[in-house]
This record gives C-alpha cells, sequence and structure tokens, in this order.
C-alpha cells in the first residue's frame, strides 16, 4: 500500500522478487550515504528493491518511525510449556495467542525479507512490550543478501499471559546502508524518490515511567514471575520432602507390620502344629480305644464260646450215658421178658 503521490510498492510477492533481482547486487540510489536510513530512505528502498512484502505504511503512524519500520507478526509459532508439552499452531485471522508467563515462545514476521547486498536490518521489541515485561534480547542483526521470513524468540519474564494476534506490531525494524564496495555498479533507470520522511511524534516527548507503564498494561502490575517460580519451586520441594516423610512413615509401618504379620505367622503356624498333633494325638487314642474294645469283646465273646462249648460237650456227654443207661436197662427187661434180643443190646 502507498499514499497517493508516495512510493508504489510492489503489489505481490512476485513483484517483489522481480523487483530484489533487478536491484539485488545495484544500489538504485547511490547518493544516499552510508548509515542508518530514515523513514523516507526506507520506504523508497522497499519500494525499489522489493525488500519487504508485504510492506504497510498507512496509516503511516502505526507502521513508520523517524528511523524504523513496525514489522507485523503473522505465520506459525511453537514454544514448550511448563510440562514440556509442544504446542504449535499459525497465528493467523483473528486467531489469538496467550503468551503464557515464564515460557518462550517462537514467533513468526509476517513478511518476506529479500535484502539487497548494501543493506542490512536489524530489530528490536517494541517499546510498549518491553514495558510489559517481555524480551527479545539485542537486535539481531540480518546480513546483506538474505532471503526468507523471519521468527524470533520471545520471552514471558512476568505473570501476565499477554495476548497477541496476527497484524500486531511486535518490532521496529532499522535499516541500515553498509559502506560503498569498490567501483559499484551504477544504477540504470533508477526510480523516483518519494518517500516521506516521518518526523518523531510530538506527543511521545516528555513521558515519564508510570506513563510508559500505564501504556503498556492499563495500570495493572507487571510483576517477575521468578520470585513466583522460585516460591512454587520452594513449595514444591517442601511438599516433595512431606511426601518422602510420609513415604518413609508408611515404609517403616510396613516393615512393622510385616513383621508383626511374619511373628503371627510363627505362632498360627506353631498353634496350628500343635492343634494338628493334637488331633493325631484324639485319633490315635480314639483308635487304640476302639481298637482294644473291639479286642476286649472279641476275646469275651471268644471266651463265651468256649464256655458254651464245654458245656454243650458235657450236656452231650451226659446225654449219651443217660441214653446208655436206657438201654442198658431196656436190655435187662427184654432179657428177663425172653424177647428177642435188639441190635442195640449187646
Amino acid at each position: 500500500m502507498a499514499a497517493t503521490g508516495g512510493p508504489h510498492f510492489a503489489t505481490s510477492d512476485a513483484d517483489a522478487a522481480s523487483r530484489y533481482e533487478r536491484w539485488k547486487s545495484v544500489d538504485p540510489f547511490p547518493d544516499v550515504d552510508p548509515a542508518l536510513l530514515n523513514s523516507a530512505d526506507i520506504t523508497d528502498y522497499v519500494a525499489a528493491t522489493g525488500m519487504i512484502y508485504p510492506f504497510h505504511d498507512q496509516p503511516a503512524a502505526d507502521y513508520l518511525k523517524t528511523a524504523s519500520y513496525g514489522v507485523p507478526i503473522g505465520g506459525p509459532y511453537v514454544y514448550w510449556d511448563e510440562q514440556q508439552l509442544r504446542h504449535a499452531d499459525v497465528l493467523a485471522g483473528d486467531h489469538e495467542l496467550r503468551l503464557p508467563r515464564q515460557t518462550i515462545v517462537f514467533v513468526t514476521l509476517e513478511p518476506m525479507f529479500r535484502v539487497p547486498d548494501y543493506l542490512a536490518i536489524r530489530f528490536n521489541l517494541r517499546i510498549s512490550r518491553v514495558y510489559q515485561g517481555l524480551l527479545l534480547g539485542t537486535g539481531p542483526l540480518v546480513d546483506p543478501g538474505f532471503v526468507g521470513r523471519l521468527s524470533l524468540p520471545l520471552h514471558n519474564l512476568t505473570r501476565n499471559p499477554y495476548p497477541i494476534k496476527a497484524g500486531d506490531v511486535l518490532i521496529w525494524l532499522e535499516v541500515t546502508k553498509v559502506s560503498r564496495l569498490k567501483d559499484p555498479p551504477a544504477p540504470k533507470d533508477p526510480p523516483a524518490r518519494l518517500g516521506t520522511f516521518i518526523p518523531f511524534d510530538a506527543s511521545k516527548r516528555g513521558l515519564n515511567l508510570d506513563d510508559y507503564l500505564w501504556k503498556a498494561n492499563r495500570g495493572l502490575p507487571i510483576a517477575s514471575s521468578i520470585p513466583s517460580a522460585i516460591e512454587e519451586a520452594g513449595k514444591h520441594a517442601e511438599n516433595a520432602e512431606r511426601q518422602a516423610t510420609t513415604a518413609g512413615l508408611q515404609a517403616q509401618n510396613a516393615r512393622r507390620a510385616a513383621e508383626r504379620l511374619r511373628n503371627f505367622g510363627f505362632v498360627t503356624a506353631a498353634l496350628g502344629v500343635a492343634a494338628l498333633l493334637a488331633a493325631l494325638a484324639g485319633i490315635a487314642i480314639t483308635t487304640f480305644t476302639l481298637v482294644h474294645d473291639v479286642n476286649t469283646r472279641l476275646a469275651g465273646e471268644t471266651n463265651q464260646a468256649a464256655q458254651n462249648r464245654a458245656e454243650l460237650v458235657q450236656q452231650s456227654a451226659q446225654a449219651q450215658a443217660q441214653q446208655s443207661q436206657q438201654n442198658a436197662r431196656l436190655c435187662a427187661i427184654e432179657q428177663q421178658l425172653k424177647l428177642p434180643k435188639s441190635a442195640s443190646c449187646p
């Protein structure tokens, strides 16, 4: 996008690539001295070389300052949470990312960069983000000749989960023209210089610390997460110590219970053996008594049977004697009566 009558920027990535190939090694504005470029020179070089696509200059106050350009974010991001779980997505459209506290989030800048051989770029975190307690570190240098998109690690050192979304201006980018090469090629049909210098915003002069803090977080606390992290670590350590102590006591109780159980087992086993022996003894006594009783009964019955047999033998002998006596009497009577002699008479 360009203001009416201002520089005409590339309308597509292919257009930007074509402009870069034309002016990659040939400086279209050799009269610009090697130095940190002002806003007018930045816009002229971007329009001529396609160095940044897409490039925004409207409204100018949102994207251009005296010697820097505000770069929007948009694209892939990734971070790891406190449980070491990886979170990755794309920051686009209305999607909002809340920067987790005590976390490093790797975010991607929106534009494609194509840096000519005679320029270098460097960027720093936007001042309002600095006062939020975010950290980008010292501005890294992007060397001449670089082509690609840029990502950066954003540290949230506070307790506040700040929201960011696609299109937010996260960094301010500076463009520096390097020292001249020996015998540089002269440009042919260079573009016109139509960039406009953006003076410093007068409303930002004379601000104090409270003004910056209010702008950064609307008066809400901006506290470091380190003390709370240390406190949480201490609580975790105390909790771990308590758990370890509890586990030790539980282990001691378990050992004591095991010893009691073992002793109880020994006693139970001894009682069991004694009971078994008593039972066996009882069975043995019962068996002995039963056998003795049987033997006694059998002996008694045997004696009774022998006695009965003897009596029967005696009675049989007596009966035979009586029969012999009667037979003798009969034979005597037969002889007296002179009857025929019976076969039983002698």
